[in-house]
């Protein structure tokens, strides 16, 4: 079963588990996603010069194709091992060791 399944079951039947996690797992929103894929690209591709005026790689890609930004962010985000539980992007190895740590044979 995937982390995320057992996740989901998890939380399903201990939905108070949900706050723990929140405060031992690492995890993200995807906003903060958004900003470290904006950050990566920004240190890995040269500006954007055009006349006397500067921008960032994911500045212009944002404002210029919003469909190809969203798409490299969610490449981005595909590419991390993290597992989406209610918007927080969570660390997939830290979530399973909580997943471990919380489960019995009985809750699932």
């Amino acid at each position: 079963m995937s982390t995320y399944n057992k996740a989901r079951q998890l939380f399903n039947a201990r939905p108070e588990l949900l706050d723990v996690a929140l405060e031992t797992v690492s995890f993200w929103t995807e906003a903060e996603l958004e900003q470290r894929h904006d950050e990566l690209m920004d240190d890995t591709l040269p500006e954007v010069v055009i006349g006397s005026y500067t921008y960032s790689p994911s500045q212009v890609l944002r404002e210029v194709d919003p469909t190809a930004y969203r798409q490299e962010v969610l490449t981005y985000i595909d590419n991390m091992d993290v597992v989406e539980i209610e918007d927080y992007y969570f660390d997939e190895n830290e979530l399973a060791e909580f997943i471990e740590q919380h489960t019995t044979r009985e809750a699932l």
